[in-house]
C-alpha cells in the first residue's frame, strides 16, 4: 500500500480521516474493552493483597528480613521465566494460555486466603505462594503484551498500551488505600479472598472474547529463539546499556516498596491504614506524571529525561528515608511515583525504537525481567540490609547507590548521552 495515500476513516470513528485516533478509541473495540475492565478489577485485588501480605509478614515475624525473603521469592521467577513466556506466547494460543495463568493465580490467592482463615498460615506459606504466583505471572505478563495487537487495530495500539498502563496505575492508587481499611474490618483472610475473586473478572472477559488469537508459530527451537535474543542484546550496545540502567534502577531505586511495612511500623510508628496510604502515594504520582508526559508530547532530548529521572529519583528517595512523619513521606512518595514514570516511559520508548520488530518481544521480555524480577530482588537486599543497619539507613544507602551507579553508567555510554528524537529515529 502506498503510504502517501490517505487512509479512509475507520467505520467506528476511532480515528478521524487523516488524523490521529480518538481518545480512548481502543475501548470502542469489544474484546479490548472486556479485557481492560477485567484487568482494572484484578489489579486492584492484587494491590490489596500486596499490602495485606506485607503487613501479615511483619505481624508474624517482627522482622524486615522476612519481608526481604518474600521479595526474593517473588523475584526469582521473574529473573528466568519471562523470556520463555515470550516464546510460549508466540507458539501457543494466547487467550487459552491466559486462561491457564489467570486460573492458577486465582487458585494460589484462594489457597493463601484459606490458610489464613484457618489460622495455620506461616511465613513459609507466604514465601512459597509468592514464588508460585510470580511464576504464573511471568508467563501471563508477556502473553498479555503480545495479545494486544491481536485484539486492537494497529492505529489504536498506542492508545491500548496507554489505557493498559492506567489499569495498573489506577489500581496502585485505589487498592492499597482500600486494603489498609479492609484489613482492620475483615482481616487478612478477607482481603486475600477478595483478591482471589477479582481474578474472575479477567477470566470472564477471556471467555467472552471473540477475536481469534493471531500469532506466528516459530519453526525453530525454544533454545534457539532465546539464544538469538541474548545475542542481539549483547551486540546492541545501546539496548544493553538501557537494560543495565533499568536493572540498576529497579534493584536500588524501586526496592523501597518492600520495606514499606517496616518503615510504617518501626520508623513512623503507625498502623495498617497509614501503610495503605504509603503504598497509594506513588500511584497518585504515577498517574499525574503519566498524564503530564503524554501532554508534553515527544520530548526531543531523551538523554536529559534519563539522567534527570535517575538523579531526581535518588534525591527524593533519600528524602523519603529521612522523612520525620507520615505527611512528608506521602508527599515525597507521590513525587517519586511521578519522576519514576517519566524515567520508565523514556527507557521503554528508547528500547522499542532501537529494537527491530522481529526482536522487540524478546527485548521487552528482558525489560520485564529488569522491572518485575530485579525490583523484588533489590527488595530482598534492602530487607536483609535493614536487619543489620536499620530501615532508615538501608533506604538511604539504596538512594545513594541509585544516584552514583546511574551517573557512572550514563557517563560511560556516549550513546545514552546522545539520545534525542532525531538520533532515535535514525536508529
Amino acid at each position: 500500500m502506498d503510504p502517501t495515500k490517505a487512509r479512509p476513516a475507520p467505520p467506528d470513528g476511532s480515528a478521524a480521516a487523516g488524523g490521529s485516533p480518538a481518545r480512548f478509541s481502543a475501548l470502542r473495540q469489544r474484546d479490548f474493552a472486556l479485557l481492560w475492565s477485567g484487568l482494572l478489577f484484578s489489579n486492584t485485588g492484587t494491590w490489596m493483597q500486596t499490602v495485606a501480605q506485607g503487613w501479615l509478614v511483619i505481624t508474624l515475624t517482627d522482622s524486615p528480613g522476612w519481608l526481604g525473603a518474600v521479595a526474593l521469592a517473588r523475584s526469582l521467577p521473574y529473573l528466568v521465566i519471562p523470556p520463555m513466556g515470550g516464546v510460549l506466547a508466540d507458539r501457543l494460543d494466547r487467550i487459552r494460555l491466559l486462561k491457564v495463568t489467570q486460573t492458577l493465580s486465582m487458585l494460589l490467592a484462594a489457597l493463601l486466603a484459606g490458610l489464613t482463615a484457618a489460622g495455620v498460615v506461616t511465613v513459609w506459606h507466604v514465601v512459597i505462594l509468592a514464588f508460585l504466583s510470580s511464576a504464573a505471572n511471568s508467563v501471563d505478563q508477556p502473553t498479555r503484551n503480545a495479545l494486544l495487537p491481536d485484539i486492537v487495530r494497529q492505529e489504536d495500539l498506542m492508545n491500548a498500551i496507554s489505557l493498559n498502563s492506567v489499569t495498573f496505575q489506577g489500581a496502585a492508587l485505589v487498592g492499597p488505600a482500600v486494603a489498609g481499611v479492609l484489613v482492620h474490618y475483615i482481616g487478612f483472610a478477607g482481603v486475600f479472598w477478595l483478591n482471589a475473586i477479582s481474578f474472575l473478572a479477567v477470566l470472564i472477559a477471556l471467555f467472552l472474547m471473540r477475536s481469534p488469537s493471531q500469532h506466528k508459530r516459530l519453526q525453530t527451537s525454544l533454545a534457539h529463539e532465546l539464544a538469538e535474543g541474548v545475542r542481539f542484546i549483547a551486540r546492541s550496545r545501546l539496548v544493553l546499556n538501557l537494560l543495565v540502567l533499568s536493572g540498576l534502577f529497579s534493584i536500588f531505586g524501586r526496592s523501597y516498596t518492600t520495606l514499606m511495612p517496616a518503615f510504617a511500623r518501626e520508623v513512623l510508628h503507625t498502623n495498617e491504614r497509614a501503610l495503605g496510604l504509603l503504598y497509594s502515594a506513588p500511584g497518585l504520582g504515577t498517574l499525574v506524571g503519566g498524564f503530564l508526559l503524554a501532554a508534553a508530547g515527544d520530548v526531543r532530548d531523551k538523554s536529559r529525561l534519563l539522567i534527570g529521572g535517575i538523579l531526581v529519583s535518588a534525591g527524593l528517595l533519600a528524602g523519603f528515608a529521612l522523612a520525620p512523619s507520615l505527611v512528608p513521606a506521602l508527599v515525597i512518595l507521590a513525587l517519586v511515583g511521578g519522576v519514576t514514570t517519566v524515567y520508565t516511559a523514556t527507557t521503554t520508548t528508547l528500547l522499542q525504537v532501537n529494537a527491530p520488530g522481529a526482536m522487540r518481544g524478546r527485548v521487552m521480555s528482558y525489560n520485564t525481567v529488569a522491572l518485575l524480577g530485579l525490583t523484588p530482588f533489590g527488595g530482598a537486599i534492602s530487607g536483609f540490609a535493614a536487619e543489620f543497619m536499620g530501615v532508615r539507613t538501608a533506604l538511604f544507602a539504596g538512594a545513594v547507590i541509585v544516584g552514583v551507579a546511574g551517573a557512572l553508567v550514563f557517563a560511560a555510554s556516549p550513546l545514552l548521552r546522545s539520545q534525542r528524537a532525531e538520533t532515535a529515529a535514525a536508529a
